[in-house]
């Protein structure tokens, strides 16, 4: 409680790729330090952003096949339930010797998806630039908008987040979730598995399926390792996010996580 932190941000490289959503594209790597306001870095993160030619993506048209999904009254009824079965491990000490391999997570489920889910999380995490600053900005980078062709009037990318219309002109089949999103939910399982005293060591996430709106995205892991280290207690998750379907996979990941073991708070008592 109570530290402050400054980030240093830059690009790290940029690599030319190949790919079925557009054809030829660019993933730019970045790396952000987070530092404390003793100038310890406490924290490093390794974004890779893949940039792609919206025309391309648009003639490809990959996603053509995802439809909306029409819930019936017993899919609700399991949504809401899930919803209810949420559990966080808070104050409660989860210890290493307790976790087990192939142990499954306690599930989350997000959802269905609305405009309103997109708007909180974006204003959050990246406030809409308007007006006299999204013009400064689009100076500086003309691509990073596009014309709506019925009033000729430049809009920002997030419109592709609320405008079916958009989206597609993107290559996406429907508006859809900004990507981070996804990435934070996935954080939240984690840390309601790993409680209060737990430390998040490693996290990373990949991004497969867009998330459209009006879809369900159930949150799943289980235990892959667990293992010392260096005197660390140390469990490995690994954690993923299904649609509706159970079927389609919206985004996978891993964790790394340092528990506390009881063998390690019986040495401190004896010290005591």
């Amino acid at each position: 409680m109570g530290d402050t932190f400054t980030t240093e941000v830059c690009v790290k490289e940029v690599v030319e790729k190949q790919s079925k959503f557009c054809g030829k594209m660019v993933m730019q790597v970045g790396e952000v330090k987070y530092y404390n306001q003793k100038k310890e870095l406490v924290a490093k993160a390794t974004p890779k952003i893949f940039r792609t030619a919206r025309k391309a993506a648009q003639e490809k048209n990959k996603y053509a096949e995802i439809q909306k999904h029409r819930y019936t009254r017993e899919e609700l009824a399991a949504l809401e339930d899930g919803v209810d079965a949420e559990k966080w491990q808070g104050a409660i000490i989860r210890y290493w010797e307790d976790a087990q391999e192939g142990e499954l997570m306690t599930p989350i489920v997000r959802g269905p998806l609305s405009s309103e889910d997109v708007k909180l999380f974006i204003q959050n995490t990246c406030p809409v630039k308007s007006y006299r600053r999204f013009m400064q900005y689009l100076e500086r980078h003309p691509l990073c908008a596009f014309k709506d062709p019925a009033s000729n009037i430049w809009e920002g990318w997030e419109n592709q987040l609320l405008d079916d219309k958009v989206a597609k002109s993107m290559g996406f089949p429907f508006a859809h979730d900004c990507g981070l999103q996804r990435v934070a939910i996935l954080g939240n399982l984690v840390t309601n598995w790993m409680g209060d005293d737990g430390f998040l060591v490693k996290f990373g996430v990949e991004l497969r399926l867009p998330w459209i709106y009006g879809d369900t995205m159930y949150c799943k892991g289980k235990v892959a390792k667990k293992y010392e280290e260096n005197g660390r207690h140390l469990v490995d998750l690994q954690i993923w996010g299904e649609n509706q379907s159970g079927v389609a996979l919206t985004a996978n990941g891993y964790a790394t996580v340092e528990l506390i073991s009881k063998s390690a708070r019986d040495d401190e008592r004896k010290l005591v």
